[in-house]
């Protein structure tokens, strides 16, 4: 059973999910490939936690 901080937690991360699909879609929308290309590597520069990765950080 969670707690309701948890149920709290939980359901702001689907929150911030809803909200990723309608920027990089917006973006996708109205600037085409670029868009999709800066969607894509804004992604690929962040961690799982949300930061930056370091610019000599080595992807798998």
């Amino acid at each position: 059973m969670y707690t309701y901080q948890q149920k709290c937690t939980m359901n702001l991360g689907d929150s911030y999910t809803l909200l990723y699909g309608f920027i990089a879609g917006t973006l996708m929308e109205r600037l085409g490939m670029d868009g999709e290309t800066a969607v894509r590597e804004a992604t690929r520069q962040l961690d799982t936690t949300g930061r930056r990765l370091p610019e000599n950080a080595t992807r798998r």
